[in-house]
């Protein structure tokens, strides 16, 4: 690739990542060195399509405006942490990480201070290494929740009742 390539690639990504801080919803805001994004008092269901397709360090909702309850599905996003506390969740369907568009590579997942009461199945992440799931209602731990990452830390969180995993 020629030198005036490069430089055109070069200006037109800084453009690009220009464009996608400028126009973050309202209610997020993004530390542009680090390549954090911080959304909070927001709409996740509203304000997490304008994230689809990016490559972000971190994306963080904290306090969301409404309660997710039930998470059904996740665009595809490339982020290495990904946090949702304080939002309602009740329940995050096995589906969600079991498309590969959704954080290839991510590390970290910070689900605590909701009212999860099953731990899901998170997919292949191979990169996933720690989950915080402190602060929930967790009774159940589904069979296949981590065999497809190589977890090194479940963030400590109590159990409110009896863990129970299916038997067959």
């Amino acid at each position: 690739m020629s030198s005036f390539n490069t430089r055109i690639t070069i200006f037109i990504f800084a453009i690009l990542i220009t464009h996608v801080f400028v126009t973050l919803p309202n209610g997020c805001d993004e530390n542009k060195t680090y390549g954090f994004v911080y959304c909070s008092n927001v709409s996740f269901h509203d304000t997490i399509e304008h994230f689809r397709g990016l490559t972000l360090d971190s994306l963080d909702f904290t306090y969301c405006s409404e309660p997710i309850g039930r998470l059904q599905s996740l665009p595809p996003i490339n982020l290495k942490e990904f946090t949702i506390n304080y939002c309602g969740i009740t329940e995050i369907d096995d589906a969600v990480f079991a498309d590969v568009s959704v954080m290839p590579d991510v590390e970290v997942l910070d689900f605590a201070y909701n009212n999860i009461t099953k731990v899901p199945s998170f997919g292949v992440k191979p990169y996933l290494t720690n989950i915080k799931l402190r602060h929930n209602l967790l009774t159940e731990i589904n069979d296949s929740a981590f065999s497809g990452s190589r977890l090194l830390i479940i963030d400590n969180f109590v159990f409110t009742q009896t863990l129970t995993t299916p038997t067959y």
